[in-house]
């Protein structure tokens, strides 16, 4: 199960708020919003804005993709939202050849929600989506399927004590001797952040 979903109420409240002549960069861009489960790289994260690279646009179609981290967006007031959603479509921006580009935090466009005077111009300048108490929902069916594998697991440590043992490990078939990296390293790398 990926720890990205994408939600369609998510996805109108940005679809919403791009045609609104705020964001003229972002109009006729494809622009994905998802929900990522887990936790945000930085406590201070909230959101992020992503360029897709060229290869995987030819594939997808797609300009931007915006990840809104779900257990921080719950714990959210409206406002704070309104105001997040104008901050990452903010970033949206063309380089000099009128190709997407990200546009970094600088001056009155800051990270740090306090200092983030450009973006909370932005979210006053604009009506607030009426979706945004819409909440992630959360996937029941991984909950379950977590429970029924703690529920295995458990049978299972039942009958280890029916076990035969085998044949311990030769060296040559240790982790230390053979050319593959380990399983954590060939987790799904962390796209960059905004």
């Amino acid at each position: 199960m990926s720890k990205y979903q994408t939600d369609p109420i998510l996805q109108q409240i940005i679809d919403e708020y791009v045609p609104s002549g705020a964001f003229p960069e972002a109009e006729g861009r494809v622009i994905v919003a998802l929900f990522a489960k887990g936790k945000p790289p930085t406590r201070a994260e909230a959101a992020s804005c992503h360029k897709v690279p060229e290869t995987m646009k030819v594939i997808s179609g797609v300009d931007y993709y915006l990840t809104f981290w779900s257990g921080v967006w719950m714990k959210m007031a409206e406002d704070e939202r309104h105001v997040t959603v104008c901050h990452e479509l903010h970033h949206i921006a063309t380089d000099d050849n009128g190709k997407p580009s990200i546009r970094r935090h600088e001056g009155d466009f800051c990270e740090i929600p306090e200092h983030d005077k450009e973006s909370q111009r932005i979210a006053a300048s604009l009506p607030k989506s009426k979706n945004l108490s819409h909440n992630p929902v959360i996937d029941e069916d991984a909950k379950e399927k977590k429970k029924e594998s703690a529920d295995e697991e458990e049978e299972d440590s039942e009958y280890e004590d029916d076990a035969v043992p085998g044949p311990p490990l030769t060296e040559s078939a240790t982790h230390e001797d053979t050319q593959e990296a380990p399983s954590d390293a060939l987790e799904e790398s962390q796209p960059a952040t905004a």
